[in-house]
């Protein structure tokens, strides 16, 4: 993927998962000279970010983050400015659907709740087993499933449609780390899965 978008691998590297002194593994990676780092690390490896931001990689590389979501920005203490996620949804949005979905979320919870793509994400799966069971008349695993197929739910984000094989086409956009917060950088509108599944 990365050859077809006209980019070069010029490194991979992997941790142990035990990790807490990242300095090693980033001196590697700045030593590629690479342009954009494509990262996916969670747990203790979010650790990696603020590590990364004081060596001063972010001067040089830009941060493809895989799984970044508004949960993780607390980790980095306002660090790892400008790394860049391709999500489904971003609370910061000003689009008058999310910001209700938003105040929403806050006033059931509480008003500096964080809500992420993870938050959206799982009510879209709670409306759509309510789509299930209504299309299906019934309580009943196999029924529902066979009524996913071509089933489309109202998100806070707009439509998202099930395929027949079961993969939901959604808007995505592609936004960034500003602050302690994601921003939409650009809405790249619905996208339509490649399961990989033959």
């Amino acid at each position: 993927m990365i050859a077809k978008a006209g980019g070069r691998v010029v490194g991979k590297e992997y941790t142990s998962g035990t990790e807490t002194d990242f300095g090693p593994l980033i001196a590697r990676i700045a030593a590629t000279k690479a342009k954009v780092l494509l990262f996916a690390l969670k747990g203790d490896g979010l650790q990696f970010i603020p590590q990364a931001d004081d060596r001063g990689l972010f001067k040089t590389t830009t941060v493809a983050f895989l799984g970044l979501s508004e949960t993780d920005l607390g980790v980095f203490g306002g660090k790892g400015q400008n790394m860049f996620v391709v999500v489904p949804f971003v609370a910061t949005d000003r689009t008058p659907s999310v910001k209700a979905f938003v105040a929403k979320v806050r006033a059931e919870a509480r008003r500096d709740a964080t809500v992420s793509n993870y938050v959206m994400t799982h009510y879209n799966a709670l409306m759509a087993v309510k789509a299930t069971i209504e299309k299906a008349g019934k309580v009943d695993k196999e029924a529902m499933i066979d009524a996913l197929e071509g089933l489309t739910i109202n998100s806070p984000t707009g439509r998202v449609t099930m395929g027949k094989n079961h993969h939901a086409t959604m808007s995505m956009l592609l936004a960034k780390t500003k602050g302690r917060d994601l921003v939409t950088v650009r809405a790249l509108g619905a996208i339509v899965p490649d399961p990989g599944c033959r």
